[in-house]
């Protein structure tokens, strides 16, 4: 049960990362990196050696949660946005501090319910949590 799990969270992050920024119902779809937050237990620890990502695309959320590749679907209306049962990759990452940090990310994103731009910025909110993230600049595949 594991090893599907783990290889569908695998197969939706890989999904997702593929996409461009392109998309439906006018949500902010693309690449996103966390640049700061907070949770209900306070400010989210955001370590320089493990980005925190969300992708956005297709009623499709994934990313990389510091660690781990997370994924599943999402709904987008308006400004209200739904989270749902996410799917994530079980590694282990040291130090202990990664894995807590990816724990609180996604605990956040769980509670998130309204969804917004501000400027170039796309910012997740909900009770007691707020998610700030950037564009992740695309990669240039020039030889």
């Amino acid at each position: 049960m594991r090893l599907a799990r783990r290889l569908t969270a695998v197969a939706l992050a890989a999904a997702a990362a593929g996409c461009g920024t392109g998309g439906g119902s006018g949500a902010p779809s693309g690449s996103w990196q966390l640049t700061s937050g907070k949770g209900p237990a306070g400010p989210l620890d955001t370590p320089a050696t493990h980005r925190i990502t969300l992708v956005l695309e297709n009623e499709r959320v994934g990313g990389t949660a510091a660690c781990n590749s997370y994924g599943g679907p999402v709904e987008i209306e308006g400004d209200r946005i739904v989270v749902g049962g996410l799917a994530v990759t079980e590694i282990a990452c040291e130090p202990p501090r990664v894995m807590a940090a990816e724990a609180a990310y996604l605990d956040a994103l769980g509670l998130t319910d309204t969804i917004r731009r501000e400027g170039r910025m796309l910012v997740l909110t909900g009770p007691s949590v707020e998610l700030r993230f950037e564009p992740v600049p695309p990669v240039d595949r020039a030889p």
